[in-house]
């Protein structure tokens, strides 16, 4: 399922603006920015809003729900690292505008865990003295 689909000409697309298109099983958005198309998940990767139809600007769509922002040229979320969005190669021939199938996300490797800090208590708490019973 590697072939890009025609998902319309380039004056179906205003700009500024998203449209909903089903790509390969899934519904993605494909917003137009001056002369580029970009296409991304329709859902927004934290609560699952379109963002097709989210605002548009500065390279980013930002989430009509909660205005979470990703970058529509790497997914990147400026809210959170973890939560980017998939982004779907385009290609424009003459005036057809045609969608690919999102890459395969590579797993990163899992990260080396940080070492314990050994600590003594003794060193760092004062015991108070206890009291004498000479008294």
């Amino acid at each position: 399922m590697s072939e890009f689909i025609k998902v319309g000409v380039k004056s179906d697309f205003k700009d500024l603006r998203g449209k909903a298109i089903k790509v390969h099983d899934t519904t993605v958005a494909v917003i137009r920015i001056a002369d580029r198309i970009y296409a991304i998940q329709d859902a927004c990767p934290h609560m699952g809003a379109s963002l097709a139809d989210s605002v548009v600007g500065r390279g980013q769509v930002i989430c009509s729900w909660h205005g979470w922002a990703y970058d529509l040229e790497t997914g990147a979320c400026d809210m959170a690292r973890a939560n980017c969005a998939k982004i779907f190669p385009v290609k424009i021939e003459g005036e057809d505008v045609l969608v690919g199938p999102a890459p395969q996300e590579e797993k990163a490797p899992e990260p080396e865990p940080e070492p314990l800090i050994e600590w003594d208590p003794d060193k760092f708490l004062k015991k108070k003295p206890e009291p004498s019973e000479e008294s």
